[in-house]
């Protein structure tokens, strides 16, 4: 790890690692974080695969992207067929994507300004780093010091792992900065000069490089008496100088500045002349003199020389010419099929109550969910939401938006998936999704009434047209209120009714089975109960949806079928990482924990315990808390 200020060099001994490296004859996969795409469900791992996969023959292709990789390449969209939609599946799919590349021979991994890389790459990067031992791989990755982006808990666990080198690079000293002056300046400057450049940039080799450009714009000699004039020209941070350069160079290279700017890194030529207004042949040619200037990086598609460049060039332009651009871009870059992309440039947009602005995103978010990254996700939707849509759509976003945020465990989940209920007319089908995933989030976290009154509601709605579904939801009533206090006489007296009745349904709902089984278990009927939970087992589909499995669970702990109890674990987990719903995760896996505790199985048990509490926070904790003090009171770890 590069660590450092702004313009102290990362970048450059990230560039001096690469061309050692292939100088070596090792392969090098490289990306840069930036501000604009940190909110790109894994951007900067897409960035390192991609070119590599589209360069490679099929027989090639085939062997990297052999067993778990496979699903690694889905996540990034280069490999057909269906995404994984849970982010560890993706994470572990890329992590071997790198590993089968680096059985080729040595691998090295460059990232740069990791503080802006989006949240699952950075994932994935700590999956890596924890794992290179095991790989012919080196990765070194840039921070840039004191940037937000730099305290996310991935970032901090990373950076506190004691097998990561951390290298510091200082200020330049002064012969450096002097060796530099008389190098790309003058090689006959003088001391006094010298010294005056390093004091005004502080010995930062980005300020140094900027202050000689803006020395040599203005013709000043280097020498003593230009000391006076080279601090009326010495810029306080690089902005002021390229600023001042592009002005000299003309509106065309303006604009071409500005439109890369606003596209990010990555920009291809035809795209940026088109927002720029410029004639493609012009705008090839006006990168060139960009590039000569040490602007742009000599590189296509385009890139800035330097990110602080890049926000130099970004703040040149007033807000509102910043949306109008973003707005227009997204349009451009829609033509090549970036969803992701596209959502960015209208992130930075302003509503504008923009029909297309909101299907897009909504799109972008699916896409997000389907990969695993839902908290990507519901940043699409919360932008979605503020175009505004049309009425119509209102209901469904929020309910898409508080599913993405039930599984990237945020806690206004439940706020707008109520808010979703509410939103979604008389028409039952337009809310029954959300009934259940509200019903099961009132359960996880201790509030069953309401989850029996979202049940009531529903049940009232659906009347007697569909009579599966009708005793569906009083057998989740009355399972729901079973649990509680407050809701259990109401419940007993639904389960009594509904028990006398099993005889005469015919292919009787799950629901109903395990709801059936519980009430027995709870009157101390064993052999019923069991025989109840072995037809639910044996209902279909299998395993059962989760908000139902849980209860299962809990009712084949009580009837002591362990094994059933890990086999189901077990399958629900699978579905779920399939689905990225780290909050069932949590749940189940504090579940299991205490079915392994109750089979005596305390390291398993202790294991599920603290993957599960290292994970939870808010929705679900005390369940968590519970599972994990179960077993430490069994070790006998009191003071744990």
């Amino acid at each position: 790890m590069v660590e450092g200020a702004p313009g102290i060099g990362k970048s450059e001994l990230l560039a001096a690692v690469r061309r050692d490296a292939e100088g070596r004859g090792f392969a090098v996969l490289g990306a840069r974080g930036s501000e604009f795409e940190a909110d790109m469900a894994f951007g900067v791992a897409r960035q390192l695969f991609e070119p590599l996969l589209r360069a490679a023959s099929p027989a090639q292709r085939r062997e990297l992207t052999s067993g778990a990789a496979r699903m690694g390449a889905r996540a990034l969209g280069v490999e057909l067929g269906e995404p994984p939609t849970d982010r560890f599946a993706a994470i572990h799919g890329l992590y071997w994507l790198c590993a089968n590349r680096a059985e080729q021979g040595p691998l090295v991994v460059l990232v740069d300004d990791v503080q802006w890389v989006d949240d699952p790459s950075l994932a994935w990067l700590g999956y890596l780093a924890r794992r290179t031992a095991d790989l012919g791989l080196l990765l070194v990755l840039s921070l840039r010091s004191g940037d937000p982006g730099g305290e996310r808990v991935e970032l901090v666990r990373l950076l506190a792992d004691d097998a990561v080198n951390r290298i510091a690079p200082s200020a330049l000293s002064a012969s450096a900065v002097a060796a530099i002056v008389r190098a790309q300046l003058d090689e006959g400057a003088d001391d006094r000069f010298c010294a005056a450049c390093c004091e005004l940039t502080r010995g930062n080799p980005l300020f140094v490089r900027e202050l000689l450009a803006a020395g040599r714009a203005e013709g000043l000699p280097a020498r003593a008496a230009s000391v006076p004039a080279l601090k009326l020209i010495a810029p306080p941070a690089v902005g002021p100088s390229v600023l001042a350069r592009l002005g000299r160079m003309g509106p065309p290279v303006l604009a071409l500045a500005h439109a890369v700017a606003v596209l990010g890194a990555g920009a291809e030529v035809a795209v940026a002349a088109e927002l720029a207004g410029l004639d493609p042949v012009e705008a090839e040619l006006t990168a060139d003199r960009l590039a000569a200037a040490q602007i742009f990086a000599a590189a296509r598609p385009l890139e800035f020389f330097h990110p602080l460049i890049a926000a130099a060039v970004m703040q040149d332009l007033a807000p509102g010419a910043q949306r109008l651009a973003h707005r227009r871009a997204a349009a451009l870059v829609d033509r090549t099929g970036s969803l992701s992309r596209v959502a960015a440039h209208l992130l930075a947009c302003g509503p504008a109550g923009d029909g297309w602005v909101v299907e897009r995103l909504s799109r972008a978010a699916g896409e997000a969910l389907d990969r695993g990254a839902p908290e990507v996700a519901a940043a699409y939707l919360r932008r979605a939401l503020a175009e505004p849509p049309e009425e119509g759509q209102r209901a469904r976003l929020l309910l898409t938006l508080g599913t993405a945020e039930w599984r990237a465990r945020e806690p206004e989940a439940v706020a707008h998936l109520e808010q979703a209920l509410d939103s979604g007319g008389e028409d039952p089908a337009k809310w029954f999704d959300a009934s259940w995933l509200l019903g099961l989030a009132y359960i996880v976290t201790d509030r069953a009434e309401r989850a029996v009154a979202v049940f009531e509601r529903l049940r009232a709605a659906v009347g007697d047209g569909d009579h599966r579904l009708a005793l569906t939801l009083e057998a989740s009533i009355a399972l729901v209120g079973l649990g509680n206090e407050r809701t259990a006489a109401a419940a007993l007296g639904r389960a009594e009714d509904l028990r006398r009745r099993l005889g005469t349904i015919e292919d009787p709902p799950a629901h109903l089975l395990i709801m059936l089984a519980s009430y027995a278990a709870r009157s101390n009927e064993a052999g019923e109960a069991q025989a109840l939970t072995e037809r639910a087992l044996s209902s279909h589909p299998y395993p059962p949806p989760r908000e139902l499995a849980i209860a299962l669970i809990y009712l084949l702990t009580m009837v002591e079928r362990y094994d059933a109890v890990q086999r189901l674990s077990d399958d629900l987990i699978a579905a779920a990482r399939r689905q990225g719903a780290m909050q069932e995760l949590i749940v189940l896996s504090s579940l299991r924990s205490w079915a392994s505790a109750e089979r005596g199985d305390l390291a398993d048990a202790e294991a599920e315990a603290r993957w599960a509490l290292e994970r939870a926070r808010g929705i679900g904790h005390t369940q968590v808390v519970s599972a994990m003090l179960r077993v430490l009171v069994e070790r006998d770890a009191l003071d744990e």
